[in-house]
C-alpha cells in the first residue's frame, strides 16, 4: 500500500492508515524486493497486513469491521456493526 487519492486530482494523496482502514491480520511480508523504480522515486510501500493470492480461488471472508461517521450518521462496513449505529441513530437529537 502506498497512497490513494480521487481519480480527478491526481496530486491530492493521503497515506493508506491516515483513513479509517482496517489493517489486515498478516504481521509481516513472505517475500519482497524493492524495485530500482521504487528506490529512484522514493516510493514507501506500507504493508496492509493482508494475505493476497492472485489467480487463485478463494472464499470471500472479512477480516474487520468499522462504523465511520458521516453526515452524523454511520457508514457501516459490515452488517454486525450496522447494528450498533442503528441504535444510535435512534438516540440522535435532532
Amino acid at each position: 500500500m502506498n497512497t490513494v487519492g480521487p481519480y480527478h486530482n491526481l496530486q491530492e494523496t493521503y497515506n493508506y492508515f491516515s483513513l479509517p482502514f482496517c489493517k489486515g491480520p498478516q504481521k509481516e511480508i513472505e517475500h519482497y524486493h524493492e524495485s530500482l523504480a521504487e528506490a529512484l522515486t522514493g516510493v514507501e510501500l506500507e504493508f496492509s497486513g493482508l494475505d493476497i493470492r492472485f489467480k487463485r480461488e478463494s472464499d470471500k471472508k472479512g477480516f474487520c469491521a468499522r462504523c465511520i461517521p458521516l453526515d452524523g450518521h454511520c457508514c457501516c462496513l459490515s452488517e454486525k456493526s450496522c447494528l450498533c449505529a442503528r441504535a444510535r441513530a435512534g438516540r440522535t437529537a435532532v
